[in-house]
């Protein structure tokens, strides 16, 4: 019973990355701001990483490109540039969270003066700090995210009723 668990949590965690990736084309165009950062991929023309300014006739109007529409119909994904200031500030808030927790309770020894109170505390005011810190640093790092892909191959886990999992290659039309 507990592979079972494992498996379903890896394909949730696997399937979760394709996932953001799934609004409606005219729903990701809808949400560009002016002047955001944005890599676009076209059968036509390659992919162009350029600033967006605006949607016009059905073309996205870009700065910095050769061309200066790119047509819609022509679009195979749309990629968004941000920042990691989310993730970071998490992995941050959990380490030092973690770190102050044990050297608290380290330093707690049974028939001690120590209270219940200054682990939790420790721990609170490590995952402030650590979250603080982390959103500063994730503030510096830049990434990619998609946000269209059109559909086409993809690499799935999936459960058989023989009971074993199996690794499976599928392609989407």
């Amino acid at each position: 019973m507990h592979r079972a668990h494992v498996f379903v949590a890896l394909l949730l965690l696997g399937s979760a990355a394709p996932l953001n990736a799934q609004s409606p084309l005219d729903t990701v165009l809808s949400r560009l701001r002016s002047g955001q950062t944005i890599r676009v991929s076209t059968r036509a023309h390659g992919r162009a990483e350029a600033r967006f300014l605006g949607l016009h006739d059905n073309a996205l109007s870009l700065a910095g490109t050769g061309s200066p529409d790119v047509l819609v119909a022509g679009i195979d994904s749309v990629w968004v540039r941000g920042h990691m200031t989310g993730t970071v500030a998490l992995v941050g808030a959990l380490t030092l969270g973690t770190v102050f927790a044990v050297v608290v309770s380290g330093e707690c020894r049974p028939g001690g003066d120590c209270s219940s109170i200054e682990v939790p505390v420790s721990a609170a005011v490590g995952v402030a700090s650590g979250a603080l810190l982390g959103a500063l640093i994730g503030r510096g790092i830049t990434t990619w995210k998609l946000r269209y892909a059109q559909k086409g191959p993809s690499v799935g886990l999936q459960w058989h009723l023989q009971g074993r999992p199996a690794l499976t290659l599928t392609y989407r039309f």
